[in-house]
């Protein structure tokens, strides 16, 4: 069960919480490390396309 939802609005990304009681233990840190690691991903080919557009 996915305990943090990634989701973009107007180019910002937006990280939800969605287990309750969110609390951190091995699980919560394991997700929001792949959550940013998308963020990340994400953010490089933005830059990399607005890069080629100018």
């Amino acid at each position: 069960m996915s305990i943090i939802s990634l989701t973009t609005q107007h180019n910002v990304a937006v990280l939800t919480l969605t287990n309750g009681e969110n609390r951190q233990n091995p699980q919560f840190a394991h997700q929001l490390k792949q959550a940013l690691a998308e963020v990340v991903e994400n953010l490089t080919a933005f830059s990399y396309a607005s890069d080629r557009c100018h």
